[in-house]
């Protein structure tokens, strides 16, 4: 714990220290000589301050140049910021994550009391019936309480989205294995401990909906 702190400090200082430009602000003369008339003093004189205090470029092209120079020269802190800039991302990413896929609403988590292997002993058919009155629970819409229809559709959209997720989440925890930084990263435990076999439940979970489907079509057709 101690030791994934101050790696997350030890990134975020060096993300924040200050950026030294490699060459001086570069000024268009006629833009300034052609603004004096219209600006008057006061906004030159606005735009000199800014000037020394090297933030300001009134020429795009050549602050393009000149942030080139400086990523040329600086390779070091290139690899830094980009690397600092990549692990809050992939922070900020697991804790949005970590909070979706540990809630009870998952659908990969539904009758987590029971094993996949007695999911399997269900039978798609009577897993398929089960389903669809937990998902006429899960969505129903108090204005709408005769809309069949809504509720499966909703249903079908959070399963791909959740799959998505933690088909996401194994591909960042395998990342973070190869190149030895899963100590540093916000990866949770239980999730970690589940997520092959939340995968397979849900995969199993939207096969049996699929069937039950399938099957409600052709019997009204």
């Amino acid at each position: 714990m101690k030791r994934t702190i101050f790696w997350q400090l030890f990134l975020l200082a060096l993300f924040f220290l200050p950026l030294q430009s490699a060459t001086p602000p570069i000024v268009n003369i006629n833009i300034l000589n052609a603004g004096s008339a219209y600006l008057g003093d006061s906004a030159l004189a606005y735009v000199g301050k800014a000037l020394a205090s090297g933030y300001a470029t009134l020429n795009p092209l050549q602050n393009i140049k000149s942030a080139a120079l400086w990523v040329e020269r600086h390779p070091v802190k290139v690899c830094i910021y980009g690397s600092a800039c990549g692990y809050g991302a992939l922070q900020y990413r697991l804790s949005r994550l970590n909070s979706i896929l540990l809630s009870e609403t998952c659908w990969s988590l539904w009758h987590n009391e029971s094993s996949i292997e007695q999911l399997y002993a269900l039978g798609q058919d009577t897993l398929g019936d089960l389903l669809l009155k937990d998902i006429q629970k899960s969505y129903l819409d108090v204005s709408k309480p005769t809309d069949f229809i809504q509720p499966l559709a909703k249903f079908i959209r959070d399963v791909d989205h959740e799959q998505k997720m933690l088909t996401e989440y194994q591909k960042l925890f395998r990342w973070a294995l190869i190149i030895h930084i899963e100590s540093f990263c916000m990866f949770n435990a239980d999730i970690i401990a589940q997520l092959d076999n939340r995968i397979k439940r849900l995969t199993y979970i939207k096969q049996s909906f699929l069937n039950w489907l399938a099957n409600f079509n052709l019997a009204n057709h």
